[in-house]
């Protein structure tokens, strides 16, 4: 539904129920018809949509899964555009990521998809895997806005993975500027990796075809730690911070084309958390990390193992919140029903 930012009321014709379905014969389905579920009756539950929204092209595009794996489910991503002739949100295109299997549900930690303006990407979490079965489970999709699959990339391990409840959708994608690349991480399973969007390398056996991976967790890692990248002058720096996880800074090497390893790391927090860089142009850069109970800046001038230049300690911050920034402001929700916001005064910042 759509909300007028000036009165706060919806927008009208903009209510539109999802709904959608495809053949198949996976899980859930009805006549060889898996039905997207937009109730939880009936035990066929696919109604959580946790990614935040991608708009591009006219497009407004999200996932769904369900959460804790309850099934039946299948992973469903769909796009809705504008029409102005009926003033009405209609949808555009769907598709579901199991029709013939189950699971692969498309979450990614809250983050939305990532788009290059040709293509749009995105994980999917735990669940069957086999291209020619239709089932694109623990992934990183590329996809044209037509939703055809252009191509994908899938870890060595899928399987290891999944069965262990390891998602790879854990996490969204986050393309890197001015190159063919994507980073994605931190996966459950401890992983980031390097995708070449030009050849994703789809799947296989016994060692990841992608352009890199590197390993910095062993267990279960908590969902979360959604990446986000820095471009200056010098440098391009990616930054990343999962629960029991230090935030992690990868600098990209543009002569190798690789992430440059170990990672420089701040060990100062490790209850993961939201990150959003802010800058003007390269100027000014810094790096707000909002955590379970505190907000922090850091100076991207430095290294982040420098340490934060700023820090608050708040009460009621949201799970899987994110800091927005805009005129000069630092916006930060709380599960308590109230937004902070920061602004500098005097110089320095404080609550406004």
């Amino acid at each position: 539904m759509g909300i007028d930012i000036k009165t706060g009321d919806y927008l009208t014709g903009s209510h539109e129920l999802i709904n959608a379905s495809v053949p198949g014969r996976g899980a859930a389905n009805v006549g060889g018809v898996v039905p997207f579920q937009n109730t939880a009756t009936s035990g066929r539950i696919h109604n959580d949509c946790r990614t935040s929204i991608l708009i591009v092209n006219g497009l407004i595009i999200f996932g769904f899964a369900h959460n804790t794996d309850s099934a039946p489910y299948h992973g469903w991503v769909f796009a809705y555009k504008y029409d102005t002739g009926t003033q009405k949100f209609v949808r555009s295109a769907y598709f579901c990521t199991t029709p013939n299997n189950s699971e692969g549900g498309v979450w990614q930690g809250g983050q939305g998809m990532a788009s290059d303006g040709t293509s749009f990407y995105f994980t999917t979490g735990n669940g069957a895997y086999n291209p020619s079965d239709q089932a694109y489970s623990m992934a990183v999709i590329k996809m044209s806005f037509d939703f055809t699959i252009q191509d994908y990339f899938v870890p060595a391990a899928w399987q290891q993975y999944s069965n262990g409840d390891l998602d790879l959708g854990g996490c969204g994608p986050t393309l890197i500027p001015n190159t063919k690349y994507i980073f994605v991480g931190m996966t459950k399973y401890g992983s980031v990796h390097l995708i070449d969007k030009t050849n994703m390398g789809k799947f296989t056996a016994n060692k990841d075809s992608c352009r890199q991976t590197i390993h910095l967790a062993n267990g279960y890692v908590v969902p979360g730690g959604n990446p986000v990248v820095f471009q200056s002058s010098s440098n391009t720096k990616i930054f990343v911070w999962a629960p029991s996880n230090p935030i992690y800074e990868f600098t990209y090497n543009p002569t190798t084309e690789m992430l440059e390893t170990p990672p420089v790391s701040w060990t100062g927090n490790r209850g993961g958390g939201g990150l959003q860089v802010s800058s003007d142009g390269a100027s000014n850069p810094i790096l707000w990390a909002l955590s379970a109970g505190d907000i922090y800046a850091f100076d991207l001038t430095k290294s982040i193992s420098s340490g934060p230049i700023w820090t608050e300690r708040i009460s009621g911050p949201s799970s899987w919140g994110w800091p927005t920034i805009s005129n000069g402001k630092i916006y930060l929700p709380g599960y308590d029903s109230n937004m902070r916001i920061y602004g500098l005064a005097n110089s320095t910042l404080s609550a406004v």
